[in-house]
């Protein structure tokens, strides 16, 4: 309770299950660092792993802080293993994320769990033919149904948020907490075994070329007004903003920046 406000902590923005911020805060060159939530724990290459991002991966003074900058030519990701926190089934969840693209290799997917075979979920990707970001599910790890949105440009930061509402069966997605656009839905989402993937799929294929940044996760659906929160004006929000927020101590992009010494770009 702040100042007389009671918070709802099971439907606050900052009761979510990751919250990547891919900067490398002074530690080991090409270290991703996540925000530990709930019960998963950071999406992070360890330096054996084959996923490494290399040395001057990271750009500064971007959407948020630092951003990845993901090479498609040379197949760079970020992976992490199935575990429940990161499966689905037919139940309410919603992601987001900054993007910003160098260019559009063959269906660039910024993000998914899918093999491309029998363990399919979910996922972003780019259309080639039209450069149209769509947002997919699938309902029995084979067929997809996707939804699209808005098409893309190089060199320019955008806000994707894709969702699935089992209540209202449908699948979403929005950019810039734009234009909401919906496909009804009734047959739910796979429960799959695929690896989670930042930049790709877990086949190794339609790697992502460029930056992505703030990958946000959560297994409810998303308000209007908590998409343009996030937003916030195209300056975006940290994790420690978010918090800041839930908190009930600011309710505008000035009192966030005043209180946490946080500068946008």
């Amino acid at each position: 309770d702040v100042e007389g406000r009671r918070v709802d902590r099971a439907t606050s923005l900052a009761n979510h299950l990751m919250h990547l911020r891919t900067a490398n805060p002074g530690g080991e060159a090409g270290e991703v660092v996540g925000e530990r939530v709930g019960s998963l724990r950071d999406v992070r290459v360890d330096a054996s792993d084959g996923d490494r991002l290399p040395e001057g991966a990271f750009e500064q003074n971007l959407q948020v802080g630092d951003a990845a900058d993901f090479e498609s030519a040379t197949s760079e990701r970020l992976t992490r293993a199935d575990n429940a926190s990161l499966s689905t089934g037919d139940i309410d969840f919603t992601f987001c994320l900054w993007v910003n693209a160098e260019s559009f290799p063959t269906f660039a997917t910024p993000l998914s769990k899918d093999d491309g075979v029998t363990q399919r979920e979910y996922g972003f990707y780019i259309d080639t033919a039209s450069n149209q970001l769509n947002f997919y599910v699938s309902s029995n790890g084979v067929a997809t149904v996707e939804v699209g949105t808005t098409v893309l440009s190089t060199a320019t930061w955008y806000f994707i948020v894709g969702w699935h509402d089992s209540v209202n069966n449908l699948i979403g997605i929005a950019v810039n907490a734009g234009t909401v656009e919906t496909l009804a839905h009734t047959t739910g989402v796979f429960d799959g075994t695929a690896d989670f993937y930042i930049g790709g799929k877990a086949d190794n294929a339609l790697f992502w070329d460029g930056l992505i940044d703030q990958v946000g996760f959560w297994k409810r659906v998303l308000t209007s007004a908590e998409r343009t929160q996030l937003y916030n004006n195209g300056n975006g929000l940290s994790y420690a903003a978010i918090q800041f927020l839930s908190l009930g101590m600011a309710t505008s992009s000035r009192q966030i920046r005043r209180g946490l010494g946080h500068r946008y770009i």
